[in-house]
């Protein structure tokens, strides 16, 4: 399932009972702007994804792999891969790999299909 980060905190504020039956335990892939990097109070590292207009809430990403955090910063946008975990003020997201948007996908496509 593919969302960016603000459709998918959305679903959650709306209706969390609906949005956890469709959506938790799935795995999706949300885009978005990086808020914050940073690591929660057991020490994993994690990303947050803006999600809403004050930019308080979000997806938070617990990355697989702490090392994709180094070379993020806010304001860069990224896709991530992930479990949904549900609604703990912010969306989260278990098992979290960064992986590429879907505009870098069409250019891939776009690239190789030119060299055809």
């Amino acid at each position: 399932m593919t969302f960016d980060a603000s459709s998918l905190l959305a679903s959650f504020k709306a209706n969390e009972v609906r949005a956890d039956k469709a959506l938790k335990g799935q795995q999706l892939y949300v885009e978005g702007v990086v808020k914050k990097v940073g690591k929660d109070i057991t020490g994993d590292s994690y990303v947050l994804l803006k999600g809403d207009e004050y930019g308080i809430l979000g997806v938070q990403c617990s990355l697989h792999d702490p090392e994709e955090a180094i070379n993020l910063n806010p304001g860069d946008y990224i896709a991530i891969s992930g479990t949904c975990k549900g609604l703990l003020m912010n969306v989260r997201v278990g098992d979290a790999r960064i992986v590429p948007t879907i505009a870098d996908l069409k250019k891939e496509a776009k690239a190789m299909k030119g060299k055809k």
